[in-house]
């Protein structure tokens, strides 16, 4: 799905909230990906080269990773409308 499609979509649920990268040899930022919470759930993903999105992620707002046990919560979706059903039918 392309990210403008996705942001579209998105922005109908709430409030987007941008990943911004900085490039400090340049100066420039990039919007690398964004996240939002729907539901107690943290929905986020990247945009790659192409300008599609990619690494649909889902997790619960009080979830933490833990580098120390290996912990890493969430799950990983195909496509935005799984996310989607996922944290409708989950929460």
């Amino acid at each position: 799905m392309k990210a403008a499609n996705a942001i579209k979509k998105l922005e109908k649920l709430g409030t987007l909230i941008p990943n911004v990268r900085k490039n400090y040899n340049t100066g420039e930022e990039k919007i690398t990906g964004y996240h939002m919470i729907i539901k107690n759930e943290v929905l986020s993903f990247i945009i790659d080269s192409d300008n599609d999105i990619s690494c649909i992620h889902t997790k619960g707002v009080k979830e933490e990773t833990d580098s120390m046990t290996d912990y890493f919560p969430g799950s990983f979706h195909k496509n935005l409308s799984q996310a989607l059903k996922f944290i409708q039918s989950y929460c």
